[in-house]
């Protein structure tokens, strides 16, 4: 799992994640170059040709084809729900754009980046594949309902960054790209406002209902995405669905609707008992435990043969530095500032170079340090707030 190349930092680097956090993220488009050697073994053509050879995994739901803007219907290369291999390589010949969903988990380097990511962010994490021909458009100007971090592998592919940005989509009918014809993306896209030409090692970050198109200006493109989904207002709403009904008051019968009086007592009391509901501290500190078991529960830590479930640490690199003061040493957290002893020093520039990382690949990297005083430094970096289990 850990892999500095995979890291939410090198991603963004030379931009420090500090400054992203602070101008850009959930703001504004951030194009970054990069040396074409960024992502050098990180994804490649190979790891694409041997996902597409994965039996049982493509479908109709998680495989998607469009070719010159247009989507072809999955029936066609998805006969019965199953992907015909024959006929997507007709599709392909044609010039047809192929867009894998949730393909993150495939691959060591694709499934390392968006843990990465999900540890830096604090929320869920999804990555997409996209292989596109030359001159051929896949999806039209849209705009997507999650922020989107496009790191592209091979070839070029250019960018149109429109004006407009539909305020805080969500999937929710009338709430995202799909719910709407094609007329009114582009009645409403508005003028480009920015043309990017994306060679390997860029990475552009595109903030939620920003549109968007592409278009490959190579023979062959390939890029990955990673969508980022933290939760909404609405999800604390649906937190309360499960608890409501405990409440008598929520179990009674509406009045009749022609006893005005009593109905509008009846709801204003109800608005009076959701508000109580709502500010509830202990509630407050379920939907804060709710929202940290979506972003982590889903990044395994396994070491067979060894049946337990190991420690998987999460780095809070934003607001964390390491400096020399003398003679000694001054980690500084989100939490606050403490000194370091000299033997903790190398583990704790170990740990900033990545956003996660498991006990084995610290173990692995400090074999020839006692298991007792790493874990004794463990439990000094987790206290200062620079690691956190998860």
């Amino acid at each position: 799992m850990y892999s500095p190349q995979a890291s939410f930092r090198n991603i963004l680097s030379p931009v420090k994640a500090e400054d992203f956090f602070a101008t850009d993220y959930r703001r504004k488009i951030r194009y970054i170059p990069g040396p074409l050697s960024k992502f050098s073994g990180l994804f490649d053509w190979r790891d694409l040709n041997q996902m597409l050879s994965f039996d049982k995994v493509w479908d109709s739901h998680n495989l998607k084809m469009v070719i010159d803007g247009d989507p072809i219907p999955p029936v066609q290369y998805c006969p019965n729900g199953v992907l015909d291999r024959a006929i997507l390589s007709q599709f392909l010949d044609q010039g047809a754009t192929l867009a894998l969903t949730g393909c993150e988990s495939l691959s060591d380097g694709s499934y390392a980046l968006s843990k990465s990511i999900q540890a830096a962010t604090g929320a869920v994490c999804g990555g997409n594949l996209y292989f596109s021909q030359k001159a051929h458009a896949g999806f039209r100007p849209h705009f997507d309902v999650m922020d989107v971090i496009v790191i592209q592998i091979s070839g070029e592919k250019r960018w149109n960054i429109y004006q407009t940005q539909f305020e805080n989509p969500v999937f929710k009918p009338g709430f995202h790209h799909m719910s709407f014809p094609r007329d009114y993306h582009e009645q409403n896209k508005g003028d480009v406002d920015a043309e990017i030409t994306m060679t390997p090692g860029d990475v552009l970050y595109i903030p939620r209902g920003k549109y968007h198109a592409a278009l490959a200006v190579s023979d062959a493109s390939l890029h990955l995405t990673f969508g980022i989904e933290p939760a909404k207002g609405y999800d604390y709403l649906q937190a309360l669905i499960d608890i409501v009904p405990t409440d008598p008051l929520f179990r009674q019968e509406i009045p009749h609707f022609e006893d005005v009086a009593a109905h509008q007592d009846y709801l204003a009391r109800l608005a009076d008992k959701m508000h109580q509901m709502m500010s509830d501290p202990e509630l407050m500190a379920q939907m804060r435990d709710e929202q940290r078991r979506r972003a982590y529960d889903p990044v395994p830590s396994f070491s067979l043969p060894h049946p337990r479930r190991h420690s998987t640490y999460r780095v809070r690199v934003t607001g964390s530095k390491l400096v020399r003061r003398g003679k000694s040493w001054r980690l500084t957290t989100p939490f606050g500032q403490c000194e370091l002893a000299e033997n903790a020093v190398p583990i704790a520039e170990w740990a900033l170079l990545s956003d996660l990382f498991s006990h084995d690949d610290l173990t692995a990297a400090f074999n020839d340090v006692d298991p007792q005083n790493l874990s004794a430094i463990l439990d000094v970096l987790t206290q200062a707030g620079l690691i956190d289990v998860i």
